[in-house]
């Protein structure tokens, strides 16, 4: 089982070149400090504040399932 900070990570590893890095790599910075649902609540805010798509295009909700490193917080950060 993967740790959720790893999670969170993964997650907004999801957000390059979808969100500005000046937004996204300080709401992971709140990881570094045990600042989890901060983290994962400003990576949201920011996407929803952004219009950031929730889904990249060419991947569907079936295939993301499948990919490796799926868990049920990325399916938070994809879901439509």
């Amino acid at each position: 089982m993967t740790d959720i900070r790893e999670d969170i990570r993964a997650s907004g590893h999801l957000f390059v070149g979808r969100m500005p890095e000046g937004k996204r790599l300080p709401a992971l910075e709140y990881v570094d400090f045990n600042e989890c649902p901060l983290a994962f609540g400003t990576l949201c805010d920011h996407r929803c504040d952004e219009n950031v798509p929730p889904v990249c295009q060419g991947i569907s909700r079936r295939s993301w399932r499948s990919m490796p490193g799926y868990h049920p917080i990325t399916a938070l950060v994809r879901r439509p």
